[in-house]
């Protein structure tokens, strides 16, 4: 949320070692919101975080963020809402306070600024860089289900885990795109030989098992990371030391 009175609330959950998690919560005003997300930047967390879209819709906006810690990669679930969705929020999910700073009044220009504000963020376009980190995300979560026997919502994550493959083709190599979803794909991208081993990738993932493993998943992160390195490498600039990190934890998990 832009100016320094607009007012915001901070809500997460802490998955560690893949027991329930706590929730936290804390309100914040704009000027503290690079305090707080700087959690991706020396913070801890081994890369940006992600645009979550599998949270619940409580008015706000959730982010997840995959940190280092005891030696394990953790998952850090953080939601910004604007104060006036507190008293909301918290009949839902039982919080702890991280940050507070409540206003002294809470203006219908600020609700009307924080509506805004969260509205753009849910519709502007993902980069390839931010495709490339649902994919890692996605790969964490996934394995989650996996250890857990969670099928069905393994299932519908690996639906989500091809559809990003998907955005990142069209990101990449048809940003221009009239339509919209998996519509005209061989239409639109399979004009070059890139093109069309990108969707010779895309054909993979998607007659993969429909319940992957954990090995499916590893190969779905070779495909994704492989093509990024084909169709658009300054996604991964600067990325390339928390990527081999990354596979490192999971390969310890």
């Amino acid at each position: 949320m832009e100016g320094e009175d607009a007012e915001g609330f901070l809500l997460g959950r802490v998955d560690a070692a893949d027991r329930g998690g706590e929730f936290v919560a804390g309100r914040l005003r704009a000027a503290d919101r690079g305090r707080v997300l700087a959690v991706q930047h020396g913070g801890g967390a081994l890369l940006p975080g992600w645009r979550d879209t599998t949270v619940a819709d409580l008015g706000g906006a959730g982010f997840v963020f995959l940190v280092q810690y005891g030696g394990r990669l953790q998952q850090v679930d953080l939601y910004l809402a604007p104060a006036s969705r507190v008293s909301t929020i918290l009949r839902r999910v039982t919080g702890k306070t991280l940050l507070e700073r409540p206003p002294a009044q809470i203006t219908t220009s600020q609700i009307e600024q924080a509506r805004a504000c969260l509205a753009a963020q849910a519709s502007r376009p993902k980069s390839c860089t931010e495709l490339l980190i649902e994919h890692l995300v996605l790969a964490v979560l996934l394995r989650k289900r996996i250890q857990r026997g969670q099928r069905f919502v393994a299932y519908a994550e690996w639906h989500m885990l091809h559809t990003a493959t998907k955005d990142l083709i069209k990101t990449a190599l048809a940003p221009a795109s009239r339509f919209w979803g998996w519509y005209q794909l061989r239409e639109e991208i399979a004009l070059t030989p890139v093109g069309r081993g990108c969707l010779a990738d895309l054909d993979a993932a998607i007659t993969s098992p429909a319940v992957p493993d954990a090995s499916d998943v590893n190969a779905a992160l070779d495909r994704v990371i492989a093509l990024t390195e084909r169709t658009c490498p300054n996604a991964l600039d600067g990325l390339a030391d928390a990527i081999t990190a990354y596979r490192t934890y999971l390969e310890l998990a």
